[in-house]
């Protein structure tokens, strides 16, 4: 299981490649839709144009979507529960560190509120018209750099504290 903050860069999100051929005026379109898995969300993202030739266009951009992750009270559950084992063990280097990172954790649940969770990507090309031969092509490749933040399961997040800062 990754660790709360725990960045993965250049994760293969979404790749797209559409034709239009010659003696023409049609649009070809496709369009995709990445979401991260579960716990991570999605902090920047990068477009590779790998060929593009002709009329073509494309559009890439972070929207809202339905991620699941972890809840604020569930967050300070779990990390209560760590401060309070360091307490009962006498840690008290470990109970400030869990304090410092409860906050921090805390603090990127808030951002990611007002964050995006998706990456949206769409391209087209059109057809050049009945008298021409000419195609048209446009192909990309996006990668998203995501950030771990917790699924919603306290216990999970309770477990790995206890074994990260010693206090079983």
């Amino acid at each position: 299981m990754p660790g709360f903050g725990d960045f993965e860069d250049f994760v293969p999100a979404v790749e797209l490649k559409v034709n239009s051929g010659g003696f023409t005026n049609k649009t070809d379109r496709k369009e995709a839709v990445y979401n991260p898995p579960p716990g991570w969300v999605i902090r920047s993202h990068n477009v590779q144009v790998l060929s593009a030739w002709g009329t073509h266009s494309y559009s890439v951009g972070q929207v809202g979507s339905a991620s699941s992750f972890i809840s604020e009270s569930k967050v300070e559950e779990a990390y209560n529960y760590a401060i309070s084992l360091a307490e009962q063990k006498g840690k008290e280097e470990e109970k400030k560190a869990l304090q410092s990172q409860m906050q921090a954790h805390l603090n990127s649940l808030y951002s990611v509120k007002s964050s995006h969770y998706a990456v949206h990507a769409v391209v087209e090309a059109k057809g050049n018209g009945w008298l021409s031969d000419r195609t048209s092509q446009i192909h990309i490749k996006v990668s998203a750099r995501i950030k771990y933040i917790g699924e919603d399961n306290a216990e999970a997040l309770k477990q790995q504290l206890v074994t990260k800062f010693d206090l079983s």
